[in-house]
Order: C-alpha cells, then sequence, then structure tokens
C-alpha cells in the first residue's frame, strides 16, 4: 500500500490503522498466492476457478487485490 494511503488511514483511524495495515498485507499475500498456485498448475483462471468453485471474475479481482476474502470462500 503506498505511503499516502497508510497515512491518510493513520490519521482516520488511529490506532487501529496497524490492524489495517496488518489486514492489507495478508491480503496481498494470499492474492499473491493464489496467483502463483495457478501459475504453477499452469491453468487459465477460468479453469482454476472452476475447480474452487468460484466464478473466474471473482478469482480475477482476488488476484488483482480487488475483492476482500472471506473466511467462508477461502476455508
Amino acid at each position: 500500500m503506498d505511503t499516502v494511503k497508510k497515512s491518510a488511514m493513520a490519521e482516520l483511524f488511529g490506532e487501529h490503522s496497524k490492524a489495517i495495515d496488518y489486514l492489507s498485507d495478508l491480503q496481498f499475500s494470499f492474492a499473491n498466492l493464489i496467483f502463483s498456485e495457478r501459475l504453477n498448475r499452469e491453468m487459465s483462471q477460468a479453469d482454476f476457478a472452476k475447480e474452487m468453485g468460484i466464478s473466474q471474475g471473482l478469482l480475477s479481482r482476488w488476484e488483482s487485490g480487488d475483492s476482500n476474502f472471506t473466511l467462508k470462500l477461502i476455508a
């Protein structure tokens, strides 16, 4: 996350900004993990999404970091 966004969040959320940073980093790590696993399996987004039981659009949003994960979806 860039410095401008982090400082704006720190201002807005104060003491909770570290938790938000942690969750953002976790989301980024999870997105990278999904992307890497799909590439290791040499699968398209459509095929990998089908195997995971989700839509290709959702997988794309996950990989790009444009969607939040829920424990229900990833468990």
